[in-house]
């Protein structure tokens, strides 16, 4: 029993910071693409969870996941899926079984990849009454650190503008970049694209 499955059936939570996943849908190749991941990703713990295979990994992994499955659907004229979350710490196991089940709900399987921003989406067209509750879960410490927050508003405001952002509230623009890498490391949104901004700006007014 790897250290994943003693977390999730016995709440026994391994020595790690935090985890991130993978969701990998597929009827072929299964070994051949997961071994591909695994490359790139490098420590990884496998679980299959209702026919889906889980890629459990414990590090920031900076890669175009997107691009990744699209390529590999193309070499191996398969029709796999990918989700991939962002960070969730470790803490109680009804967090992962909750963003599992919003994955089911939201039908995010018909998507070749998906990300914690469809998630969102979910929420604020289908399920705005679930926005307080989920947030925790959907944003990480990006929701739980008032500075983050603050920077997001005002980035907001600025329209996305970089040095109008440091102008208003006085901060380097390198430490502002730093901040919007924590917010897109902590909820899987780089707010500096439009549509991650659109999606976390129209999330945000749910709380």
């Amino acid at each position: 029993m790897n250290e994943m499955h003693k977390y999730l059936e016995k709440g026994i939570i391994p020595n790690y910071p935090f985890y991130k996943f993978l969701i990998l849908n597929t009827n072929k190749y299964t070994k051949e693409i997961i071994d591909i991941l695994t490359d790139v990703i490098g420590e990884v713990e496998v679980v299959q969870i209702d026919k889906m295979e889980i890629l459990f990994y414990f590090n920031n992994v900076d890669a175009d996941f997107k691009s990744l499955i699209k390529t590999i659907n193309d070499d191996f004229y398969t029709d796999a899926t990918l989700f991939e979350s962002a960070k969730v710490a470790f803490s109680d196991t009804n967090e992962f079984k909750a963003i599992l089940n919003l994955y089911k709900e939201a039908n995010l399987n018909k998507y070749v990849y998906s990300s914690n921003s469809h998630l969102l989406k979910y929420i604020i067209n289908s399920k705005k009454n679930l926005a307080t509750s989920v947030a925790p879960l959907l944003l990480n410490k990006a929701l739980k650190d008032e500075s983050l927050l603050m920077l997001a508003n005002t980035f907001f405001e600025c329209d996305l503008n970089t040095s109008l952002t440091s102008k208003n509230i006085y901060m380097h623009r390198n430490t502002i970049n730093y901040k919007l890498e924590q917010i897109k490391s902590e909820a899987g949104l780089d707010i500096r694209k439009f549509k991650d901004a659109v999606v976390l700006y129209e999330f945000l007014k749910l709380l």
